[in-house]
């Protein structure tokens, strides 16, 4: 038979892992209530459980009503992959409805966009204004657009430095080489008026982004020869600009700028009373690409002659830009620096390849390792392939 001192120790053993277990259900229970809590404030956004940084007072919270329809009209090389793919992750874990290209990310025409340009799955639906979000590149066409879209959404595009697009137009499209015009474009001794000439008489499609490129993909028509006009008459020349700019701000509620991402983007969250996780991004091609080279200052007053609309857009609504911060009131300052820490702790864990990081993330969120690094690849991806899962996924709902 079992002593009596051995039957006291094996109570005290049990009594031990009792309380160890009773202490163990009461901090899951106090966490998953912490965590319930945190998901009421913001349920949809895609890191704000993942991250315990101090948010500014009121969090940038505004008394407003979260809006999930968004046009961006995107332009050639000025940081439009990186906002597209943010609209698009953004409807992407929402089951938003996506205005889609029939094939590739862009839907291509030279007279602006038209209903039967969208995805073949979408062309029953093109009657009936639904779409909550487009993103891919289109000439603009305020009236069309607004034919597929749900009658309450905004209207967004990115300008960039005129002669910063120039030269990141010039090296993606490799225009050097197919108009054959050789030399070191960095080079102050590179014959830039030669190239110019040649985009000048070039006919293709791609060329008009290095002519005014910017106000062409707004749906602003202009021709090389509006240029000889300009010099000739000045006041013919404000005219063609005053008429782009008066109709940009007609027809849109936002213009971002490419050169104050971020500052733009604190805008772009109080116009749709987004969450800042919302907005979060990885920098896609341009500005990977565009780092590396050091243009000469002096061709920058040359092209900034050759892009004048695209010039006299992009100063106008830079200090447009600059206005509605001032008028978005003294918390800007303090949303701004929680909105870059916090994109700088996101970016850097879903970088890191650190299984630890990956399951501290994990466990303080309350989400499995692979639903952390699902999210990550969503950030990570860019336009080309969320324009094509998204038309894998639009496909699937038809059958």
């Amino acid at each position: 038979m079992m002593g009596t001192r051995s039957m006291r120790i094996l109570i005290i053993i049990g009594m031990t892992v009792f309380i160890c277990l009773l202490l163990s259900w009461n901090r899951q229970a106090t966490n998953h209530a912490t965590l319930d809590t945190d998901r009421s404030i913001s349920e949809a956004s895609l890191f704000s459980s993942l991250i315990e940084l101090e948010a500014p007072q009121n969090h940038g919270r505004r008394a407003c009503t979260r809006k999930n329809s968004i046009v961006l009209a995107k332009t050639h090389k000025t940081g439009g992959s990186t906002l597209g793919s943010i609209l698009a992750r953004y409807g992407h874990e929402r089951n938003l409805s996506f205005a889609l290209p029939r094939s590739g990310k862009t839907i291509i025409g030279t007279k602006g966009f038209r209903p039967g340009m969208l995805h073949a799955s979408d062309e029953e639906r093109v009657d009936h204004p639904s779409f909550h979000i487009l993103f891919n590149h289109v000439l603009f066409n305020r009236d069309n657009i607004s034919k597929v879209m749900r009658s309450d959404a905004r209207y967004i595009t990115i300008l960039r430095n005129p002669a910063a697009q120039f030269y990141s137009a010039i090296r993606y499209f490799q225009f050097q080489e197919s108009l054959d015009v050789m030399g070191d474009l960095d080079s102050l001794h590179f014959d830039l008026g030669g190239l110019l000439a040649r985009i000048r008489s070039c006919g293709r499609y791609r060329c008009r982004c290095t002519y005014n490129g910017q106000a062409f993909d707004l749906g602003i028509s202009t021709k090389a020869s509006d240029l000889k006009t300009g010099r000739k008459n000045r006041k013919m020349r404000q005219v063609i600009i005053d008429k782009a700019i008066y109709t940009i701000v007609k027809q849109f509620d936002l213009i971002l700028i490419l050169e104050h991402l971020d500052e733009s983007l604190i805008l772009l969250k109080n116009l749709m009373c987004w969450d800042f996780a919302d907005l979060l991004y990885m920098p896609m091609k341009v500005f990977s690409n565009d780092n590396h080279h050091a243009e000469p200052r002096e061709h920058f007053k040359m092209i900034e002659e050759w892009d004048y609309i695209d010039s006299a857009l992009y100063k106008y609504f830079n200090r447009t830009l600059w206005r509605k911060i001032s008028d978005y009131g003294p918390t800007f300052d303090a949303d701004l620096a929680y909105f870059k820490r916090l994109r700088s702790r996101v970016v850097k864990d879903c970088l890191s390849t650190d299984s630890v990081r990956i399951m501290s993330n994990s466990s303080r969120s309350g989400q499995p390792a692979h639903t952390f690094l699902i999210r990550c690849d969503n950030l990570k991806r860019d336009i080309r392939p969320y324009t094509e899962l998204l038309q894998e996924l639009q496909n699937k709902q038809q059958f």
